[in-house]
């Protein structure tokens, strides 16, 4: 072989190396980003479900206050 096509060779297998560890830090970056996904779908979740909850809480309250109105209404009417 001669030199030149040896240093070739050389050139090819850095860049080869160089790709294979880019390619390393790209799938490590992958899983991370995959795991943060997982995290933040689970804290969407969980404020979908406070959220629920307090809006069911905001309905009750407002249903109870407009029982107490209709009572006070009704009573005053009544005297």
């Amino acid at each position: 072989m001669r030199a030149e096509e040896k240093y070739e060779i050389s050139l090819l297998k850095k860049e080869k190396m160089n790709l294979l560890k880019l390619i390393d830090k790209k799938n490590e970056e992958k899983i991370s980003l995959q795991s943060e996904v997982t995290k933040l779908r689970k804290n969407l979740a969980e404020e979908y479900l406070h959220y629920l909850s307090e809006r069911d809480a905001c309905k009750i309250l407002i249903a109870d206050l407009n029982e107490l109105r209709y009572q006070r209404e009704d009573m005053s009417l009544a005297q």
